[in-house]
């Protein structure tokens, strides 16, 4: 008597084997390349997210500066400014020869607005940087008392103006800020006392806050420019900033901001 084989041959074998790992192949390519643009896409965000954060911060803060008080160092790594506190229109003031220690502002605004406090900074028609950031050359001043309500009054030490400006405006001011680019990040500087000469990270400026990774500008790209006024436009920063991904994709930011120049 004769029986059927029920089992495969070894041609039979090998040909479901090489099957299975063409499927095999086929469907680890394909979830890989789902998980490689999972993984680009959220990579993207992130990168997005960062780059658009640090950017607009810088942009909403250098819309609100004290006139003439922006300045880039050198190398185009870092930018510092002044941020506004409060402005108006003053009185009078004690030009030179004269001295005195107080002045009264004319404000539209109700006294309650003018958050001024002792150990603020006033400044009086400051038409560069070293009018700010140097009190020595007399058109900056340190408060020594501040009184926010109708009339509003500063004091400070007994002191005389070299010039009056010639719309009576005056601005005040708290303390610095400065935004750096170290290596591939970009740190804000706040908090820290008035220097003459623009401060560096390090032992000028410490305690940066972290605001993005993955900058890699070429090196003949700074990250900041500043041009001055002209008669036909205020003064302008531009912020170049380009963001590296993981990925090989880049952002790039071309970004201008007018500043307010009239002193």
């Amino acid at each position: 008597m004769w029986y059927r084989s029920s089992g495969f041959t070894l041609v039979e074998m090998i040909l479901v084997i090489v099957v299975m790992g063409i499927l095999a192949t086929a469907t680890t390519s394909y979830l890989g390349l789902g998980a490689r643009m999972y993984a680009e896409s959220s990579d993207r965000d992130k990168l997005l997210s960062q780059s658009r954060f640090a950017v607009e911060r810088m942009v909403r803060e250098l819309r609100n500066v004290v006139p003439n008080s922006v300045r880039v160092d050198t190398s185009g790594n870092c930018i510092e400014f002044m941020p506004l506190l409060n402005a108006g229109r003053y009185v009078s003031i004690p030009v030179t020869p004269a001295t005195a220690a107080v002045v009264q502002i004319f404000s539209h605004l109700p006294a309650a607005e003018w958050n001024v406090q002792a150990n603020d900074y006033l400044t009086i028609y400051p038409t560069e940087p070293a009018h700010i950031y140097n009190p020595a050359l007399g058109r900056t001043v340190r408060l020594t008392g501040a009184t926010n309500t109708n009339p509003i009054q500063f004091t400070f030490p007994s002191t005389s103006f070299p010039v009056s400006s010639p719309s009576n405006r005056l601005y005040v001011f708290r303390s610095p800020v400065s935004y750096c680019v170290q290596g591939n990040q970009l740190f804000r500087y706040g908090n820290y006392v008035l220097q003459a000469s623009q401060p560096a990270p390090g032992s000028d400026l410490a305690n940066g806050v972290l605001m993005a990774e993955g900058l890699n500008n070429p090196g003949s790209i700074p990250y900041f420019v500043f041009d001055q006024a002209v008669l036909s436009r205020n003064s302008v920063v531009h912020l170049f900033l380009s963001f590296g991904s993981g990925f090989n994709d880049d952002l790039f930011f071309n970004q201008e901001v007018h500043i307010p120049n009239v002193p």
